[in-house]
C-alpha cells in the first residue's frame, strides 16, 4: 500500500495521501508535516456526516468527494471498506489528477480487507 501512495504522492500537486478505515481508524499515511491522527479524524467526521446527510436527502453513500479551503484541497475517495485521502496544493485541479486517484483507490480496493496500521507508516 505503501508503494501506492507514494506512486500517488509523486503527482504533482498532490502533497500527500492516506487511507483510512471507514470507522476512521488510520491505515496508512505518506504525508510530510501533517499530523496523521488530525487528518484520519477530520476525514472520519466529513464521512460520517456526508453519509448521514446523503442518507436522510436519498442521495445513497459516497463515491468521491472534494473539498476546497483557503490552502488547499483534499479528496476522499472509497477504496472498498477504506477511503483514500488525498491532500493538494490550492491551485492543483483535482479533476485533472482524478484519473490517478481513482486508479489508485482501485489499487487499495482490490487489496481486499484492510487492517488498521500498527505502530508503523
Amino acid at each position: 500500500m505503501k508503494a501506492i501512495l507514494e506512486e500517488l504522492n509523486s503527482v504533482v500537486g498532490i502533497k500527500g495521501s492516506m487511507v483510512i478505515a471507514e470507522d476512521g481508524m488510520l491505515i496508512a499515511s505518506q504525508f510530510a508535516g501533517i499530523d496523521d491522527e488530525t487528518a484520519a479524524a477530520l476525514a472520519s467526521r466529513i464521512i460520517l456526516t456526508t453519509r448521514q446527510s446523503l442518507d436522510k436527502i436519498g442521495f445513497g453513500d459516497i463515491t468521491q468527494l472534494v473539498l476546497t479551503s483557503t490552502h488547499g484541497k483534499i479528496a476522499l475517495v472509497s477504496a472498498g471498506n477504506s477511503f483514500l485521502m488525498v491532500m493538494a496544493d490550492m491551485n492543483t485541479s483535482l479533476e485533472h489528477t482524478l484519473i490517478e486517484i481513482l486508479s489508485a483507490a482501485r489499487k487499495i480496493k482490490n487489496m481486499g480487507k484492510l487492517s488498521p496500521r500498527v505502530g508503523t507508516q
